[in-house]
């Protein structure tokens, strides 16, 4: 497999020199159109240079329901922009991701859960009907079972997973030819994408964000830059607008020869069913930063535990005490640990909550 390399871009880039970008490898970049209700100022600026430089575009739209309450406006408003711009050469983007820190009243956790899914689904589909297409989602595992959800109607759209193998200060940096990406990443880390709940996989892989000291290199006036590797198959069906996930088989019947007797099983003993949770959690390792507060020690979870240098250290309850007595501020039995201070304390680099199920 030779996967595409790309990037996605917003004004925190600032100068962009695409020609530079184009020369060391990347193929294609994905530029923020908009926050919630606000235009991202530089996306007119980059669409042209991006396409001066004969890169493949997209666009994509970071979805802040506490700026709108109906998903079906914000993403209108997207769909819009990019017919404005004409900057979808490949599939327009969702970014799902915390949007806690966004404006307005920044700090507020906004709306959660099943509201949440709710209004993500109903802007996909909006998408959809604008564009005749489904859009592709940029979200990962542990934002999605922090706020209890599933792809659910989301499954029909191409998923690119954010994972960092590497996200601190002094981390290694890629190679400056982006062909070399792929061979670099699979060799140099074990990890995978790891895809939230009703996805059955991952069309691309967000693989570098912070700490990669990467935006020079490709043009950016940032310090950093963020890195995607692309699946072949959906950068093909992207490019085509044949949709973002293949066509179900076609059903076949099957009919039994005349001259078979077809044998009936006789009726069975009614069964008392078994109610199972109805969203079953994988093991979640988040190495992000801004998504270690989520992943909490709750009902959900009956493992936590934390990684330090590969090592894991379980917490259990008579852990959490031993914490609390040696002055680490952890929250009461009856609340969430809070991981973050505690993997500061531990020296942990990967913070990790194994579900039930």
């Amino acid at each position: 497999m030779t996967l595409v390399p790309i990037t996605d871009i917003s004004k925190h880039q600032r100068n962009v020199d695409f020609d530079v970008m184009a020369s060391r490898g990347v193929v294609g970049v994905i530029i923020r159109l908009g926050n919630g209700k606000a235009l991202d100022p530089m996306a007119a600026t980059y669409v042209r240079g991006a396409r001066a430089a004969g890169l493949v575009v997209g666009g994509y739209w970071f979805c802040n329901p506490k700026a709108e309450h109906s998903g079906t406006t914000q993403m209108a408003r997207f769909a819009y922009r990019a017919g404005e711009l004409d900057c979808l050469d490949i599939p327009p983007m969702m970014d799902v991701e915390s949007f806690t820190d966004e404006y307005p009243n920044p700090g507020t956790a906004g709306i959660t859960g099943w509201p949440l899914q709710t209004w993500l689904e109903d802007g996909a589909d909006r998408l959809q009907d604008e564009l005749g297409y489904a859009p592709i989602v940029y979200s990962n595992a542990a934002y999605f079972n922090s706020q209890h959800m599933v792809a659910a109607s989301l499954a029909r759209c191409s998923l690119i997973v954010a994972r960092y193998p590497w996200y601190y200060p002094g981390a290694p940096a890629p190679p400056v030819d982006a062909t070399r990406w792929e061979d670099w990443l699979f060799a140099g880390t074990p990890k995978r994408p790891q895809v939230p709940p009703g996805w059955e996989g991952w069309s691309g892989w967000q693989f570098a964000a912070g700490y990669n000291r990467a935006g020079a290199t490709y043009g950016a006036s940032s310090t950093d830059l963020d890195l995607n590797l692309i699946k072949p198959d959906a950068w093909a069906r992207w490019l085509n607008k044949t949709g973002t996930t293949p066509p179900p088989p076609p059903q076949v019947e099957v009919v039994s020869p005349p001259d078979i007797p077809v044998l009936v099983r006789p009726p069975q003993p009614a069964v008392t069913p078994v109610v199972l949770d109805p969203i079953a959690y994988d093991p979640v390792e988040d190495t992000m930063p801004g998504n270690a507060p989520l992943i909490k020690m709750d009902k959900r979870y009956n493992e936590a535990f934390l990684v330090g240098a590969g090592t894991p250290v379980w917490l259990t309850g008579e852990d959490i005490e031993a914490l609390k007595a040696d002055g680490v501020p952890v929250a009461d039995s009856g609340e969430h640990p809070s991981f973050e201070i505690v993997a500061r304390r531990a020296g942990c680099d990967t913070l990790t909550a194994r579900a039930s199920r």
